[in-house]
């Protein structure tokens, strides 16, 4: 038994010996500390350790604290070095359990703090989406630790996944069920793909199970992959034709009543407007009329032409859009319905919201042009029906912009993409540069709109214009901007 009670006699910096190797030191504080003070065999020099003190440590706890070290130091084993060892295993364990803790579920979230934290603007839609695709495809492991997903595990998954007879509701009904397994494995693993590289960074994965030779090499679908369908001239003409005559009073006896309606015809000018710029569905129904700049009183101080700001969708940026006069029909005509409401495409029930679909338009649109004009590029390009989406919308602009000579990277700079030589860099401009890319979009607004019925390179095309002569089937109205004299917007 240690005497401890030679200590109550103590003064502030005095020592006494307590045991063998062991001594008391008063502190400043009152307290008392117990200090070893001995030689390991095979150190030459005496170690100097403190133990514990009276604070922390109980008659009982003390005295096995100092057999302990005893026991080290009989053995040749410096305490320091084994207290080190100790404290190095303890946070091993603990990273340990750590690493065990984080599970699939709290992946997501920590994956969805880091961007916010990152200042990286995702819409609420977004993370929905990324969730749900997820959960769709890897639910049995959303409660269990994230080092249980492994590669191997990851193609069992596709291989079960592939074999499931049942389609999910959340993908399109216009998809086969082969289409809707591949297009959900593949969304889940690019998304769950950039999560696991968050796992790496904080040390709680080793590797990403997603970088894996096996899955990098690994067809999602056993058959070749296919483009994304787009609507070619003809096809984006004959649509320009059905919009222009959905909202013409000309034609309303060959349209049942609920296709004409108000809220329709807001639904067909959003997808008008979609054809001529490119953009996504929801960067063009939540267009608010403050970031219109249609009349010249709006614009002539700040820019060259007519424009309008909009949010990008995924990194909640401005881009300014230089209006065309196509465009200008469109933002005149929903002038004429302008309500209360800021946005230009507002809600009927809830008009200081804006729509969030256009699904109805675009069942109607699907009716009136039907299959057979698909029939010949199906034949060909062994292509099915294509759906009219916003999706497609998009790339379609972009295939004709292409077509007509418009360069990648002046298309990238015009829709405000991510610059090649610098991907962190963005392209964005303000209302004076509108002018810049303006005629990337009038180039499609004259193609849309049949305006320009052979197939050549845009850039000659302007350099050109004046000596077009009238054999040539190229038609292009005065100055380029008017459109035909029939039936359209």
């Amino acid at each position: 038994m240690i005497p401890l009670g030679k200590t109550k006699t103590l003064k502030y910096g005095q020592e006494i010996r307590l045991a063998k190797a062991l001594k008391a030191r008063k502190q400043k504080d009152g307290s008392v500390s117990y200090i070893y003070h001995g030689r390991v065999p095979r150190i030459k020099s005496i170690i100097r350790i403190k133990i514990g003190s009276s604070d922390g440590l109980s008659a009982k706890q003390l005295e096995e604290k100092y057999l302990e070290t005893r026991k080290l130091v009989a053995q040749g084993i410096d305490p320091r070095e084994h207290e080190q060892e100790r404290r190095a295993k303890q946070e091993q364990i603990k990273k340990e359990n750590e690493r065990n803790s984080i599970t699939l579920s709290r992946l997501i979230e920590e994956y969805q703090k880091h961007t916010e934290i990152a200042e990286k603007g995702v819409a609420s839609k977004t993370i929905r989406d990324r969730r749900n695709s997820i959960e769709n495809v890897f639910k049995p492991f959303m409660g269990r630790p994230i080092q249980l997903l492994t590669g191997e595990q990851i193609l069992k998954i596709r291989l079960k996944w592939l074999k499931n007879d049942t389609p999910n509701r959340a993908t399109p009904k216009n998809l086969n069920h082969h289409q809707q397994t591949r297009t959900q494995f593949k969304k889940a693993c690019r998304n769950l793909k950039a999560i696991f590289k968050l796992a790496v960074m904080e040390g709680w994965l080793v590797s990403n199970p997603f970088d894996t030779k096996s899955l990098k090499s690994l067809p999602l679908t056993e058959e070749p992959q296919k483009k994304e369908d787009y609507l070619t001239q003809e096809e984006s003409v004959e649509l320009v034709n059905w919009l222009s005559r959905l909202t013409s009073e000309e034609f309303k006896a060959h349209f049942q009543p609920n296709e004409i309606t108000d809220t329709r015809k807001m639904m067909y000018d959003a997808i008008y407007l979609e054809l001529l710029t490119g953009l996504r569905l929801t960067e063009i129904l939540a267009l608010q009329w403050d970031n219109i700049y249609l009349e010249k009183n709006q614009w002539r101080d700040i820019a060259e032409c007519p424009f309008f700001k909009y949010e990008q969708f995924k990194n909640k940026k401005f881009h300014v859009i230089p209006i065309t006069n196509y465009m200008q029909l469109v933002f005149k005509n929903r002038l004429k319905y302008r309500s209360n409401s800021r946005y230009v495409f507002p809600s009927t029930k809830e008009p200081d919201k804006y729509i969030t679909t256009q699904r109805y338009a675009e069942e109607t649109l699907q009716r009136l042009l039907g299959e057979l004009r698909f029939q010949k590029r199906r034949k060909v390009e062994q292509r099915k029906h294509v759906n009219l989406t916003a999706g497609i919308l998009r790339h379609t602009f972009q295939t004709i912009a292409k077509d007509w000579g418009i360069s990648d990277e002046d298309l990238n700079q015009a829709m405000g993409r991510k610059n090649k030589t610098d991907p962190s860099a963005l392209h964005y401009y303000v209302g004076s540069e509108a002018s810049r890319h303006f005629e990337v979009f009038d180039t499609v607004g004259k193609v849309v709109n049949g305006d320009i019925t052979r197939n050549k390179n845009i850039q000659s095309l302007y350099q050109e214009q004046e000596m077009i002569s009238e054999e040539e089937e190229l038609t292009v109205e005065d100055g380029g901007y008017v459109l035909p004299e029939k039936e359209r917007r």
